[in-house]
């Protein structure tokens, strides 16, 4: 009767490896596919940078370091300078009539970007907490209006 749930036991863990084996390919094929689709840019690098930078800003503004935050946005404001002439992934996936519309509508948002940022550098000078949160607000919005326009979907 011991060979019951030795039985069972092995059963299981064969059930157990195949499903843990069938996980990792399904994972791997899903990593292959956006390689494939994606690749990462020297633009989706810097993203990234300001990202982290604009959290430290949040963060920063949250503790009430006005040189954290001059730090932080001035870092942020340098990033977003360095990819200026950056194009999205996204434009490689557009017909060729349809891209320079597109390249224009992310140098357009770097712009505003840039416009919000000295701002926010105002704001940060004469200390008025209240117009930085405002800010602060405007640039999340708008990065993320941003994206969605602009981020190819790598999903």
């Amino acid at each position: 009767m011991t060979k019951g749930p030795d039985l069972m036991i092995r059963n299981t863990r064969s059930t157990l490896a195949a499903a843990l084996v069938s996980a990792a390919l399904l994972a791997s094929a899903n990593v292959a596919a956006h390689e494939d689709h994606c690749e990462d840019t020297r633009l989706g690098d810097v993203m990234k940078d300001m990202k982290k930078s604009f959290k430290a800003y949040r963060g920063a503004l949250k503790q009430g370091d006005w040189m954290a935050m001059s730090d932080a946005r001035l870092k942020l404001s340098e990033l977003s300078v360095s990819v200026t002439d950056e194009q999205p992934l996204k434009a490689r996936e557009m017909n060729a009539d349809e891209r320079p519309e597109l390249i224009e509508k992310y140098r357009k948002g770097m712009e505003k970007l840039d416009l919000l940022l000295g701002q926010l550098e105002q704001a940060e000078q004469s200390k008025d907490k209240g117009q930085v949160m405002a800010l602060v607000k405007q640039v999340g919005a708008h990065t993320k209006k941003s994206h969605k326009a602009l981020q190819l979907d790598c999903d």
